[in-house]
Formats: structure tokens, C-alpha cells, sequence
């Protein structure tokens, strides 16, 4: 597989340099400026970006910010004669700068760099990867639980309208209520899902039982419908 590798430099001399550097090992892309970089990242899946800082227009560092999404994995390798000690701070704490390097690089050094970064990158891609596979199986996962609610919200709809009603109405409430408390969209979409079917129970133990008082359950009975509806249920049908 050859790596493409984009080279940003306003000056020609520079971009030439470092092209026939790379040129051997690596696809090279050649770009005069931020917005000609743009164009190409925008076409391209770009391994590595070599860009200089001090550019007419857009700096490195603008440019790196402003791609930073398009090409979330790629290295981003800054290229500067100058020392412009906050800014390269500061894109350096926000992750926009994987690595930085003087103008007046060594070829070999720079080789080696490049060597270091490709491996970056694999690494960012998988990690990418994985990130996309994970959102993925959430949302499945979301709407599998929400088909879920549905089969049982209809059950529970066949088996006593009133019941489903009232779960309806407790969700009601319940999405007021998780709005109050400033719970998140999928907290506060949980928790309406369990409010819809809270009364699912019911079925299992039947209407006779749920209907009935307190009172006239044994402490064993009672015991053993909260903690055990199934087990509860056959124990009084007999």
C-alpha cells in the first residue's frame, strides 16, 4: 500500500525539497497554500500533512483546524523556521499538531519521522475504526430495545387496555420529570421506555392477583410476589 503524503509550503523551492524526498516511498501531493490543501484533503485520503506555519492567507496551524474533522486520523506534522512558541503550545495541547519540525531539517531525521507517523496512523485509523463500528452497534442496540418496548407495549395493550393506558400516562410524567432533572435525550428516552411497561407484571401474575388486596395474602405469598412473580403466581393458583 503507498501512503499519500500532502506537502504545504508557499514556497516552491520547499515543496520541491521534499518532494523528491518522498516521492520514492510515498505518494506526494503538493499544495501552495491553505486553500489549495483543503481542495486536496477534500479529494484525497491523506496519510500524513507536512505543512508550513508562516503561509499568506492561512497558517499551518488554521489549516490543520480547520481539517482536523474532514480527516480525523490523519498526522499532522508542522513545519516552521519560526518559533511561535504559543501558538505551536497551544495546537499542540489541542491536538491539532501530532509532531513539529524546524525548517532546516535533517533528511534523515525527517525520514525517520515520516516512518513514525504512517505508524500513527494505522493506529488512529483502526482506533477510527472501531469508534464507527461501536456507534454503530449502539444504535442498533437503541433500536432493538425500542422494537423490544413496542412488542410488549402491545401485549400489555391485548391484555388490559386500562394497564396500557396508565403506562401510557406514567410516561407521560415521566418525560416532564426527566426533563426537571435535566437528564440526557437517552437517559430521559430510558426512562419513558420503562415507564410504558412498568405494569408488564401484571401479566404474569394475572389480573386476580393484582387485584387483589393486600390483606388477604399470606406473608409467605406476599413475600414471594415481590420477590418471585412467577414462582408467587403458581403458588396461588393452587
Amino acid at each position: 500500500m503507498t501512503y499519500k503524503l500532502l506537502i504545504v509550503d508557499d514556497e516552491l523551492s520547499n515543496l520541491r525539497l521534499l518532494e523528491r524526498l518522498f516521492r520514492r516511498d510515498y505518494q506526494c501531493l503538493t499544495a501552495s497554500s491553505g486553500a489549495e490543501a483543503i481542495k486536496l484533503l477534500d479529494q484525497h485520503e491523506v496519510a500524513i500533512v507536512i505543512t508550513d506555519q508562516r503561509m499568506p492567507e492561512m497558517t499551518g496551524i488554521e489549516l490543520l483546524r480547520q481539517t482536523a474533522d474532514l480527516r480525523p486520523h490523519m498526522v499532522r506534522v508542522l513545519l516552521t523556521g519560526y518559533m511561535d512558541v504559543e501558538a505551536l503550545v497551544e495546537a499542540l495541547n489541542s491536538g491539532l499538531v501530532n509532531a513539529y519540525l524546524s525548517k532546516f531539517w535533517n533528511d534523515e531525521d525527517l525520514k525517520r519521522r515520516v516512518v513514525a507517523a504512517i505508524e500513527l496512523y494505522e493506529r488512529n485509523k483502526n482506533r477510527h475504526t472501531l469508534v464507527l463500528a461501536n456507534e454503530r452497534l449502539t444504535e442498533r442496540l437503541k433500536q432493538m430495545t425500542l422494537d423490544v418496548v413496542h412488542v410488549l407495549g402491545d401485549s400489555l395493550k391485548a391484555e388490559d387496555q386500562y394497564t396500557y393506558d396508565h403506562g401510557i400516562r406514567v410516561a407521560r410524567y415521566a418525560a416532564l420529570i426527566g426533563k426537571q432533572l435535566g437528564l440526557t435525550e437517552e437517559a430521559s428516552a430510558g426512562l419513558v421506555s420503562a415507564s410504558t411497561v412498568h405494569e408488564l407484571g401484571g401479566i404474569e401474575t394475572g389480573n386476580a392477583v393484582c387485584l387483589e388486596p393486600d390483606s388477604g395474602i399470606a406473608p409467605d405469598r406476599l413475600h414471594c410476589n415481590l420477590n418471585e412473580p412467577r414462582e408467587f403466581c403458581l403458588m396461588y393458583q393452587n
